[in-house]
């Protein structure tokens, strides 16, 4: 499991460990959780126990909570154990959400999803017990300088694509998907992870930012609708859109929208995103319209599952071209498609001319003769007037010749 990043950055310098005794258990979470200030803090932080599970180090911290790599006492396995913290008025019922949530999702069966073992409370404090994932997150594939290939972007969204596809048919929702909630393992699987968490807080949207301004989650991978605090609209298209920015990042390095959340929640609303095709030559027509499918504002442009994702790009990889409906961004596709051809055009139509064409005959009739054009004539003529007059003589002589003859027989 890798380590989680808040909307501020990387917190990986930042140590969480819990007070020990029973009394501080009871209090609430973001009361317990306490920030290292320096390494010296984290060299002398203390692991401790949630019930069965001794705490070994810290994996991550993010505002959804912390992640612990953990040692199940009972079955001697190590986990990644997940506490969340809860924020605002309504602790009561975040907790009784996110057992809820964590009950959907430790029923998803999926060769790409994380598995989650368990999920309980000890002495006040809820956790999830899942399986630690020993890989990389995928953000460490992401380079703008050194972009994933079309077909290894296609692949890797396709898995993650079915994996959802399977959790959405299970009435599970990620809310949360981005790069560093996806592990690549050891043999270049992706594996989801933290179902459902992000959907666990359901507040106003002022109560959904942090002290600092930031929307919970990360923005730039967050629909349109989530991003604005619409919970009522949050549903399976949601994670769409998420995974269509996670392909255009795999694609171009880049994330559609960035700068600061105001400047994101404008953007997704009122703005479409540059073409892929902008910010990388030769991309596939196809795979682009597919990510930018994806990525369409309104929910009824999008596509209607993410079975439907897995589809287009299973047949991207087959070979087969995807046409999409007629839509603003397919209409930008089709005339930068062209824009590209006349470009491509332009050096053979100013640069080659058939000689043979009747455009050549036409200006070659046309042309006017040079001076030296005309001496040529004029010897040329002169030449043949010559050749003309020795002919006639010899015909003379001769028939002279046969005369005299004639008159001696």
């Amino acid at each position: 499991m890798s380590e989680e990043k808040s909307i501020r950055g990387d917190r990986s310098d930042e140590s969480v460990y819990h007070q020990s005794s029973s009394e501080a258990e009871k209090e609430t979470l973001d009361e317990q959780v306490v920030h290292a200030t320096n390494a010296d803090n984290l060299k002398r932080a203390v692991p401790i126990s949630i019930g069965k599970f001794q705490l070994i180090r810290m994996l991550g911290a993010g505002a959804m909570g912390v992640v612990y790599l953990a040692l199940d006492t009972q079955l001697g396995r190590h986990v990644a154990l997940k506490v969340p913290t809860f924020t605002g008025k309504n602790t009561t019922g975040q907790k009784i959400r996110f057992i809820r949530e964590a009950r959907s999702a430790a029923r998803l069966k999926h060769p790409n999803i994380c598995p989650v073992y368990e999920f309980g409370e000890h002495d006040g404090i809820p956790y999830i017990a899942m399986a630690f994932v020993d890989g990389t997150p995928l953000i460490s594939l992401i380079s703008s300088k050194n972009p994933r290939s079309e077909r290894e972007a296609a692949t890797i969204v396709r898995k993650i694509a079915k994996a959802l596809a399977a959790a959405h048919a299970a009435g599970v929702i990620h809310r949360d998907l981005k790069p560093t909630n996806i592990m690549i393992d050891k043999s270049a699987e992706p594996i989801v992870t933290d179902f459902g968490l992000a959907g666990i807080i359901d507040q106003e949207q002022d109560d959904r930012l942090t002290h600092t301004g930031a929307i919970l989650g990360t923005p730039a991978y967050m629909a349109p609708e989530q991003a604005e605090g619409e919970i009522w609209a949050i549903g399976p298209h949601s994670d769409i859109y998420s995974l269509g920015v996670i392909l255009y990042e795999l694609l171009t390095g880049k994330v559609p929208f960035g700068g600061s959340v105001s400047r994101l929640l404008s953007e997704k609303r009122s703005t479409t995103p540059r073409l892929p095709s902008e910010l990388r030559n030769h991309l596939s027509a196809s795979l682009e319209r597919i990510c930018l499918r994806m990525l369409e504002r309104e929910i009824k442009d999008r596509y209607e599952s993410m079975q439907e994702v897995a589809d287009d790009l299973t047949s991207f990889l087959e070979g087969i071209e995807i046409r999409s409906r007629e839509t603003d961004v397919e209409r930008r596709i089709n005339l930068r498609a062209l824009d590209d051809q006349s470009h491509a055009r332009l050096p053979v139509i100013k640069l080659t001319r058939k000689p043979n064409s009747p455009r050549e005959h036409q200006y070659r009739r046309q042309k006017k003769p040079t001076t030296d054009d005309n001496e040529s004539q004029k010897a040329t003529f002169t030449i043949r007037l010559e050749l003309n007059r020795i002919v006639q003589i010899a015909l003379v002589l001769v028939l002279l010749t046969i005369i005299v003859m004639s008159f001696n027989l």
